[in-house]
């Protein structure tokens, strides 16, 4: 799993899903 702000998975990413 990469910390990166990238919009893919709901609540998979760092940023909290988008």
């Amino acid at each position: 799993m990469e910390e990166v702000e990238k919009k893919g998975e709901e609540g998979s990413t760092s940023n909290g899903g988008g």
